[in-house]
């Protein structure tokens, strides 16, 4: 009997079971991408000139203080800006041919503005639509000691095609002219010149595919201070021949996501992420800076579809307290 209710029990059990719908495996759902944290290390003076990729990680780092010029490598440009973190600065003379006096003239000084566009560049006036040259000699105070030999120097920007500028280059004094060729490069968004040592084309940028973000002193100008206060700042440029950028302070960074990101306005001039992340805080012992850790930036590529991207700034100090070391977090939203 016992035997008989064992048999039926098992029975039974098996009916049930196979009664009993299969059961599915449980999927988690899919896991947000972390965010990811980067220091940039530009030195406590900011000479460190450091090129970023948010996928590829830094890209290049060089030297700030090694370039005085930037000429635009599309091949249909010929915009040229000056480098501002080293207080590079440029005069135009009526003259149409070089001069034995330019450290007796009184010359009025020109800059660029940060913003990089167009009408706010110092020599945007150098060629007319045809990019005929206006023949002027300008004169490049390259932001060094009052009377070292190699601070000031003349030159003519003779044209410009799709491979190349051509320039003539003179000393303070209208003398050593040379000619000058500085090769364009399509996959580059400039090329450099240094007017050091007898003067170079040097290779900074990275190709405009591997680049984001250009951590870099640069000079903002204070334009209520009568003169014009220039002022070098340690900020971040944007690759703005693929990128643009939003700024917001109503979200909080983590709650953050593609769709909230749609409305924002963007802009795609080079300095919409700037310098402003930070906050000077003036004590008599000095000047520190305190991270706005609320202000968020969404970057994105203009190309539909293309990654978005959440970025804020936490610390502007490593962790023995030195300066100059911009510490981010982001996050690819898209």
């Amino acid at each position: 009997m016992k035997q008989l209710f064992v048999g039926l029990l098992c029975v039974s059990m098996v009916m049930l079971l196979s009664c009993e719908k299969e059961e599915k495996p449980w999927v988690l759902p899919p896991l947000p991408d972390s965010v990811s944290v980067q220091q940039i290390d530009m030195g406590p003076d900011y000479n460190n000139q450091v090129y970023y990729h948010f996928q590829k990680g830094i890209v290049r780092t060089v030297d700030n203080r090694s370039w005085d010029l930037a000429f635009d490598a599309d091949p249909e440009g010929f915009l040229i800006s000056m480098n501002g973190g080293t207080n590079v600065l440029v005069a135009i003379l009526p003259d149409t041919e070089f001069v034995t006096d330019v450290a007796s003239r009184q010359l009025q000084w020109n800059w660029d503005a940060a913003c990089g566009t167009f009408d706010s560049l110092a020599m945007h006036t150098w060629c007319n639509a045809e990019r005929k040259s206006n023949g002027k000699v300008y004169v490049i105070n390259r932001g060094l000691p009052s009377g070292e030999p190699d601070n000031l120097f003349q030159f003519k920007v003779k044209g410009v095609s799709a491979q190349s500028y051509q320039l003539i280059i003179a000393d303070a004094n209208g003398q050593q002219m040379r000619d000058v060729t500085i090769p364009k490069n399509p996959e580059k968004q400039h090329v450099f010149y240094s007017f050091a040592q007898g003067g170079n084309v040097v290779d900074i940028e990275p190709a405009k595919a591997d680049w984001d973000l250009c951590f870099l002193q640069y000079r903002w100008v204070y334009h209520q201070f009568s003169p014009p206060l220039l002022y070098q700042v340690s900020g971040v440029f944007i690759n703005n021949t693929r990128l643009e950028a939003a700024v917001d302070s109503s979200m909080q960074f983590y709650d953050i996501n593609a769709e909230k990101c749609v409305a924002l306005q963007y802009r795609n001039v080079r300095d919409v992420i700037g310098y402003d992340w930070k906050t000077p805080i003036f004590k008599p012992t000095g000047v520190d800076y305190e991270t706005r850790k609320h202000v968020n930036y969404i970057v994105r590529d203009r190309n539909a579809n293309a990654p978005l991207y959440k970025m804020r700034f936490i610390d502007f100090y490593n962790h023995s307290g030195v300066k100059g070391t911009p510490t981010f977090e982001w996050q690819q939203l898209r």
